[in-house]
């Protein structure tokens, strides 16, 4: 049985596979077919088998993490004595996740700021005035 974040998963998978198919398209038949030889649908199966999109998780180091989609996570960690909260690009290597360079670091009173701004509407407003 599929659950809502295993089908929202599942729709982001094929949207960035379909993307990245139409994309490579116009680079040439060759382009394509060295991508297809990498066989992208190993990795997106063993990402649907690990990827909990909004569940709480535990990193191999004892942080605490949440899934945003297969290749973002946000995170809760310590360092140098400072609570952070981490949304970061993770890529695979030899069957594990590891962080990118791509994403950003923010200290709590940042993060706060952040939540106020969420609990507050005023994001989605901005999001609304933006939206045609």
């Amino acid at each position: 049985m599929l659950h809502n974040a295993d089908i929202l998963l599942l729709l982001s998978i094929c949207i960035s596979a379909a993307t990245s198919f139409q994309n490579n398209l116009t680079f040439g038949k060759k382009c394509c077919q060295a991508r297809l030889q990498n066989n992208p649908y190993g990795l997106l199966e063993s990402r649907l088998r690990t990827s909990r999109i909004g569940e709480r998780q535990e990193s191999d180091d004892g942080d605490q993490f949440f899934n945003l989609s297969p290749t973002k996570r946000l995170s809760v960690r310590e360092w140098n004595g400072n609570i952070l909260v981490d949304v970061r690009e993770f890529y695979e290597k030899d069957g594990k996740m590891c962080p990118g360079k791509k994403g950003i670091s923010l200290t709590l009173n940042q993060y706060k700021t952040i939540r106020d701004l969420i609990k507050d509407g005023k994001i989605d407003e901005v999001i609304a005035d933006m939206e045609i």
